[in-house]
């Protein structure tokens, strides 16, 4: 019997691998730090690596919508491990704004009358754990996730749909990155 699979579903569950690799990145670090343990460097390598030739992939092979909702969902892991802190501030934009300025060094400029929020993170390198401690993940795709997280943490803050983009990204050559959040 010949299994098929459609591009949909193909996309679908390469997104959940990516998500999977990521976490166990994340969770791996820590573990790594404590214990210098050869065979999950191995293992970690291998991950990096792969989520490196996945995003390739993507990249050369995927229309630019495609790649934009590939990455929005898999920007759920990340908000999901920062959604705790998030939560605190529901229904309190104000307050929220305060936080990411003062915790998250991300400064925002939120100009009420037109509903926009801009921040500009006050950073150097890009803030993506997949991209930092020289890892080979360098896509530009992503910033698509960034998007896609500050588009879920303004739908949870505010209780209603937002539409996010990245205006500037040290990943696309920008001296900085910079988020605009429509409300």
């Amino acid at each position: 019997m010949k299994y098929t699979i459609d591009r949909k579903q193909f996309l679908k569950k390469s997104c959940m691998g990516f998500c999977t690799a990521a976490v166990f990145l994340n969770t791996s670090h820590t573990a790594e730090a404590k214990d210098d343990n050869t065979e999950l460097d191995a293992k970690q390598q291998f991950i990096f690596e792969w989520i490196s030739c996945f995003l390739k992939t993507v990249e050369s092979e995927v229309g630019e919508e495609t790649k934009m909702k590939l990455m929005d969902q898999s920007s759920e892991l990340c908000f999901s491990r920062f959604k705790e802190q998030i939560m605190k501030y529901k229904g309190d934009l104000p307050g929220f704004l305060t936080f990411l300025q003062n915790d998250w060094k991300i400064y925002t400029e939120y100009d009420e009358e037109e509903g926009v929020i801009k921040s500009a993170y006050d950073i150097e390198k890009c803030p993506c754990p997949l991209v930092h401690d020289s890892t080979p993940q360098q896509s530009k795709l992503l910033c698509y996730c960034t998007q896609g997280f500050n588009r879920r943490m303004y739908e949870t803050i505010l209780g209603r749909s937002v539409d996010a983009s990245i205006k500037k990204s040290v990943l696309w050559g920008d001296n900085c990155c910079e988020t605009e959040v429509r409300i």
